[in-house]
């Protein structure tokens, strides 16, 4: 059915085409098999204008997703004028299927597209320019997306050695820190939001951001180190916000 679609001459004569083609991919769309996926590949491979309309699908029947359909719809990211939109895309449905299942990742075709992702941030980040920043922020938010799933390769680092890379894009560094701040608690990101955010970023956009990520998981040695840093720091919104922030924690039942 798809080839007669596709094919020139279906309906051609009658100017019918499109109207045809348009439909047949709304109702693919609107079942979301693992034989639908690899014909809706097909689609954006030969008009990108329909990854949106397959985005709102996907978003509205998430519970009908499988590991063989999202590593079929994974190929989206070989496709260079809908790759970064993909990668936000593939990186929230993986996170939607596995939830807290950390055997999901060990399946070994979820596992590839997963280092892929993290790869495309890795390379991406390599070559940053002031044109392709925001093109690498898809690939941080994927990044972030993925957080809570075991990868193969060291994904806080790849994050680490980017946000080191992106010091002159503040809107880059921050989808950074987000991305780190969706891990679960972890020292290693801890220490460089210590070492290489906080104590450089008070008087810079980012402060507030790269603030909340280091406190997600508050201790007293943070608390303390924080209170240390504001000591002579001039910045009045800043200083107000942390102040309010750390009498909500201080009040709050929360035992997290």
């Amino acid at each position: 059915v798809s080839k007669i679609v596709l094919g020139k001459g279906f309906c051609g004569a009658n100017g019918l085409n499109d109207k045809a083609e348009n439909y047949f991919f709304d109702i693919l769309s609107s079942t979301l098999t693992e034989a639908s996926f690899t014909v809706i590949l097909d689609f954006v491979k030969r008009n990108e204008d329909y990854y949106d309309r397959l985005f709102i699908a996907t978003s509205a029947f998430p519970k009908t997703l499988t590991e063989k359909s999202i590593t079929t719809l994974a190929n989206l990211l070989d496709i260079p004028k809908v790759s970064k939109k993909a990668a936000l895309t593939i990186s929230a449905m993986i996170s939607g299927y596995c939830g807290n299942d950390n055997s999901c990742s060990e399946y070994a075709e979820m596992q590839t597209v997963i280092t892929k992702l993290f790869s495309m941030l890795e390379t991406s980040c390599n070559a940053l320019t002031a044109k392709s920043y925001v093109d690498v922020m898809y690939y941080a938010k994927a990044a972030g997306n993925l957080a809570n799933i075991p990868a193969k390769v060291d994904s806080k680092k790849i994050i680490m050695d980017c946000y080191s890379k992106a010091l002159q894009f503040p809107s880059l560094q921050e989808a950074l820190i987000s991305a780190m701040a969706s891990f679960p608690c972890d020292d290693k990101i801890d220490m460089f939001l210590e070492n290489q955010v906080i104590n450089k970023t008070l008087m810079s956009p980012i402060s507030i951001p790269a603030y909340l990520s280091y406190m997600r998981c508050p201790s007293v040695r943070k608390i303390d180190y924080v209170l240390r840093l504001l000591d002579g720091n001039r910045s009045i919104q800043l200083s107000s916000f942390i102040w309010s922030h750390l009498k909500s924690i201080s009040t709050s039942t929360d035992p997290a």
